[in-house]
């Protein structure tokens, strides 16, 4: 076999394994989203309409605006139909122990309360707990370990708002 007929042969094989993968890829439907034409035009049911109250610490803050850009992007209205409140308690845990009582890890741990309130009634309508975990590694640098603690609150910070909006989507699909 020549080598052009290789190469002709590898670029087929090639060309119809890129479009056996093109058309898999359109079969899937986001879960959240409704399509228009090829673009998906935002989030379904009520999740774009709900405003997301003030939470006063960086970490609430973190939880907060990763809350905001699933449900609408950037838009927040107070005068959405629902209205979210959360509450978060953070702590710090040792974890691993060398014989000379040094930590060598902590882990970050944030519980979260959230009530979901219809505006129209003032009735809670859905509410519930989560939590999330992060550890970190800490070692003799001081400023490193602030910024290894302060990442790890970010990691915890965006799984907590991914837990919770996956919780109100429940709520809302199940309605």
């Amino acid at each position: 076999m020549s080598l052009p007929n290789r190469i002709s042969k590898r670029l087929l094989v090639g060309i119809g394994l890129s479009l056996m993968a093109v058309s898999l890829t359109a079969c899937f439907k986001p879960m959240l989203a409704e399509r228009g034409g090829l673009q998906t035009t935002g989030v379904t049911g009520n999740q774009g309409d709900i405003y997301i109250e003030e939470i006063r610490t960086r970490v609430g803050q973190k939880v907060r605006n990763q809350l905001i850009y699933h449900f609408s992007g950037v838009n927040q209205s107070e005068a959405a139909p629902y209205r979210l409140s959360i509450s978060i308690d953070d702590s710090l845990e040792g974890g691993l122990v060398q014989p000379s009582t040094s930590t060598l890890a902590e882990t970050v741990r944030l519980n979260a309360q959230y009530t979901l309130v219809d505006t129209s009634t003032g009735n809670v309508v859905h509410g519930g707990s989560s939590f999330a975990r992060a550890t970190y590694d800490k070692g003799a640098a001081l400023y490193a370990n602030e910024r290894a603690r302060r990442d790890a609150e970010d990691r915890a910070a965006i799984e907590l708002a991914e837990d919770i909006r996956v919780r109100i989507a429940a709520y809302f699909a199940s309605r």
